[in-house]
């Protein structure tokens, strides 16, 4: 019997040193792979390489091989469709982790925003949120050269205006196809503009390069979910402001890796739930409402740079300008005065600094008006409006006519 008990027990102990063996081997093969994988690696901004990154790959771009950039924006743009805008305003990269929601693994293309207002190609990355990638990415410019004297030259060769504005005339072409031409329409309350009631160029980088703006109506549209309360409120405001569609599209370069193509980087109320926080801002959703169902866009221009403003006046004024700030077309302050309440960007004020700090914003401004009592005050408000579709349109093909035969000549 005891010799039995002996054998087992062996028997057990080599059980044992074989599993052990096993597993060592296997956690010995994970980390081979992890200590392979997972590790820095050095790309050319225009490199035509693809990189396998995680959610927790850190992604550096620098100015040279030393000096990361410091204030940028990156564009993700998916080959599925996914896509996403990062600002970053500091020198320790991005990882796709900091995006506004959660990426689908697959391909994906980069273009980084520099705070001059020029965009530069990135590298193609290759999304594995749970892989064993790389740890840290560098981007660097070609031949250790300089940024602002390598990769930039190369980019702005590749500038475009001619594709550009062939591009945002499409944009207006296509949009206008599937809306509809600028109608006036009535409901029981007044009037409003039906269709892709506006369309324009508008610097708002002051780089010398425009963005497309445009709104429409859509009767069919759905708000999203966690749009925030005054988005989803069932109004009974004329045309219905949640179905007014406000969208700003900018222009990325296109290079020997990729095409141009447009950006867009504000969408109305699928954008506006995350600027500022604010769900009122959500409602409003770059527009300008007056109360009574009057609302409008306006374009205002402060210290020579151009802003949308966008906000309410039916209860004292509360309003956000809409730039560029950080690289990013996002709400870049906001200020309310009214009542007893007055405040910048969250912070308490005299009402003699609101007073001012308003008829700043308020000075140069330019308004478009969607909506009014009845269809014949419409005809007369709402005209200047209607007719940027058309302006806009006669515009593009001029300036792309134009800019084609520069690159002929």
């Amino acid at each position: 019997m005891a010799q039995g008990k002996k054998k087992s027990g062996i028997g057990l102990v080599l059980g044992v040193l074989v599993l052990a063996a096993i597993i060592g081997v296997v956690l010995g093969f994970v980390l081979f792979q992890f200590l392979m994988t997972s590790s820095k690696v050095t790309v050319e901004y225009n490199a035509a390489q693809k990189v396998e990154i995680s959610k927790n790959t850190v992604i550096i771009p620098k100015k040279d091989e030393s000096n990361p950039l410091e204030l940028y924006t990156v564009l993700l743009h998916g080959e599925g469709g996914d896509s996403a805008t990062l600002a970053v305003t500091d020198a320790f990269g991005f990882t796709f982790a900091d995006a506004d929601k959660d990426l689908s693994d697959g391909t994906y293309a980069t273009a980084i925003s520099l705070s001059n207002g020029t965009t530069v190609e990135g590298p193609t990355l290759v999304y594995k949120a749970d892989s064993f990638a790389k740890t840290e990415v560098s981007i660097v410019p070609a031949n250790s050269g300089q940024l602002d004297t390598g990769v930039l030259q190369a980019t702005e060769e590749t500038f475009d205006k001619a594709t550009m504005y062939k591009l945002y005339k499409n944009k207006v072409a296509s949009l206008q196809k599937r809306v509809g031409k600028a109608t006036i329409k009535t409901s029981d309350s007044g009037a409003y503009i039906d269709g892709l009631a506006f369309a324009q160029l508008i610097d708002f980088a002051g780089d010398g390069i425009e963005e497309l703006v445009i709104a429409y109506y859509d009767n069919d549209y759905t708000v999203p979910e966690g749009a925030g309360s005054y988005a989803t409120a069932d109004t009974t405001k004329v045309g219905g402001l949640r179905h007014y569609h406000l969208g700003v599209y900018e222009f990325v370069p296109g290079s020997k890796n990729k095409k141009a193509s447009l950006h867009c980087v504000f969408s109305g109320l699928d954008a506006a739930g995350n600027l500022m926080g604010n769900d009122e801002l959500a409602y409003y959703a770059g527009y300008w409402y007056e109360g009574n169902g009057s609302f409008k866009l306006r374009v205002s221009e402060v210290d020579g740079q151009r802003y949308l403003l966008a906000g309410t006046g039916a209860d004292g004024f509360k309003a956000f300008l809409m730039g560029y700030k950080a690289g990013r077309f996002q709400a870049v302050t906001g200020m309310t005065n009214s009542g007893s309440t007055h405040s910048v960007d969250g912070m308490s004020q005299s009402q003699s600094t609101c007073d001012d700090t308003q008829k700043q914003w308020t000075e140069a401004i330019t308004d478009y008006v969607f909506a009014d009592s009845s269809s014949e005050a419409l005809k007369s408000s709402g005209k200047a409006t209607m007719e940027t579709v058309s302006q806009t349109l006669a515009t593009l093909k001029g300036q792309n006519e134009s800019e084609s035969q520069q690159n002929k000549e």
